[in-house]
C-alpha cells in the first residue's frame, strides 16, 4: 500500500487515460520534467489536496491539473483535448477512479467541480491545462 494520497490519485487518473486508446499513446509522464529533449506532444497530471483539518468528517478536495503539451506552432489535437475533457466531466468519474484504486485507500465521491481550462505558450511548448476538483475520502489512518 502506498501511504500517499497524491500519488494514489495520480496513478488512478493516469491509468484511466492510459486505458483509453484515443489518448493512451499521448506520451504520458509521471512527473513534469525539464528535459530539453522532451518528446512532444505529451501529457502529465499534477495533483494537490486540501483538507479541513478541524472537521475530520469532511472529504478531501483533490485538485487535478491535466496538462497537454505540443510545440507552439502545432495546435493541440482537438480530439485528444475533447477526450480528456470527456473523462473529466463524465458523471461516473468518481466511481471509475475509486475502482482503479485496488487497495481501497481513497473513495472518490460526487462529480468533478470547479472546471478551469487555459492555454498558453510556456517556453518552447504550447500548454493546454484542464483543472478540476474531485472530492474523496482518504481511508487510511496513520498510527505511530
Amino acid at each position: 500500500m502506498i501511504f500517499d494520497p497524491i500519488t494514489i490519485a495520480h496513478n488512478a487518473i493516469t491509468a484511466l487515460f492510459n486505458s483509453d486508446a484515443a489518448i493512451s499513446g499521448y506520451n504520458w509522464r509521471a512527473w513534469e520534467d525539464n528535459n530539453p529533449h522532451q518528446v512532444l506532444p505529451r501529457g502529465y497530471v499534477n495533483v494537490s489536496t486540501t483538507s479541513a483539518m478541524d472537521e475530520a468528517a469532511l472529504p478531501e478536495g483533490f485538485r487535478f491539473e491535466v496538462v497537454l503539451e505540443a510545440k507552439p506552432q502545432v495546435v493541440l489535437d482537438a480530439n485528444k483535448v475533447a477526450t480528456v475533457l470527456g473523462h473529466i466531466t463524465r458523471p461516473d468519474l468518481a466511481a471509475v477512479l475509486t475502482a482503479l484504486i485496488t487497495d481501497g485507500s481513497i473513495t472518490f465521491v460526487g462529480r468533478s467541480e470547479n472546471l478551469e481550462l487555459s492555454q498558453a505558450i510556456v517556453g518552447e511548448t504550447r500548454q493546454y491545462k484542464l483543472m478540476f476538483t474531485l472530492f474523496g475520502e482518504w481511508n487510511v489512518v496513520w498510527t505511530p
